[in-house]
């Protein structure tokens, strides 16, 4: 089974989602990344989505033999703020949370369907919050998630000097 792709994944997500109007997609490889988006911002003057690939993992118990792999996932809808107002900073954050909400429902239904990424995977820790500001006054929502990945324990041979004895 392959390894879940989030920036494919919400590349078309974008060409299918209405609220998201010029189809904008921008990558970040950790949260902490946004803080950098200043000038990928600059030229945005419409809602738009920010995937933040799965690089941070968590390794768990699956059982008493086993271990899986959680890659942990965001999927960030914000808008341009005109202002700095709460009433338009709280506006932007519930427009954004209906969108959000919408792509957790697509990748609810997307675990069962055979033609997704998704499909037989398990999506976990699901986390809805708020976002913002980022780069020029962007608010919204954030959708955070792991994606139930199988990890192998055996160590590639190639990576490893052999000992001499």
């Amino acid at each position: 089974m392959s390894k879940f792709n989030l920036f494919s994944y919400a590349e078309q997500l974008v060409l299918s989602l209405k609220p998201i109007k010029d189809k904008t997609m921008l990558r970040a490889f950790g949260v902490e990344d946004l803080i950098d988006f200043q000038s990928k911002m600059s030229r945005i003057k419409e809602r738009c989505l920010i995937a933040v690939n799965g690089y941070d993992q968590d390794l768990t118990q699956v059982d008493s033999d086993s271990k899986a792999m959680l890659p942990q996932y965001a999927i960030i809808v914000v808008q341009p703020c005109t202002d700095t107002n709460s009433n338009t900073i709280f506006n932007a954050a519930e427009e954004c949370s209906a969108v959000t909400e919408e792509i957790y429902k697509k990748m609810a239904m997307d675990e069962k369907d055979k033609n997704s990424p998704l499909y037989a995977k398990r999506i976990l820790n699901v986390k809805f919050a708020g976002i913002g500001p980022i780069g020029d006054n962007f608010y919204g929502s954030a959708l955070y998630f792991s994606v139930k990945e199988t990890y192998d324990f055996k160590p590639n041979p190639e990576l490893w000097q052999q000992s001499e004895e």
